[in-house]
């Protein structure tokens, strides 16, 4: 993927040159005259604040092994996750992905959600 600043990243212009490249523009005149839109978004929630921070560690950890270029790209356990330390790179890079996912007890996540 193309390196981005974090405010371009979903800009139109590198959405369609990033996921839409020159070899595929046959597919889309076919098949669309531009790129559409989806949304998703990552959620856990649990009964607690807690157990949510816990089930979230592995695709915390995840994340941010991707982000600083990690080789270890193996998903961890939850026990992993919660033991590990973070170098100060992926914490930045986590503390950056915290906004991709709701986390959180049940009533929090619903609230986020609105």
């Amino acid at each position: 993927m193309n390196k981005v600043k974090r405010e371009n990243y979903y800009s139109k212009s590198n959405i369609i040159t990033t996921f839409f490249p020159p070899s595929h523009k046959k597919v889309m005149e076919h098949h669309m005259k531009e790129p559409k839109s989806i949304l998703a978004i990552g959620v856990i929630a649990a009964e607690t604040e807690e157990e949510a921070k816990y089930l979230a560690g592995p695709l915390e950890l995840m994340w941010a092994r991707m982000a600083t270029g990690s080789s270890d790209l193996s998903f961890p356990t939850r026990e992993e996750a919660s033991k590990y330390v973070y170098t100060p790179q992926e914490e930045a890079a986590r503390q950056y992905n915290k906004g991709r996912f709701v986390i959180g007890s049940a009533a929090n996540v619903a609230e986020n959600l609105k």
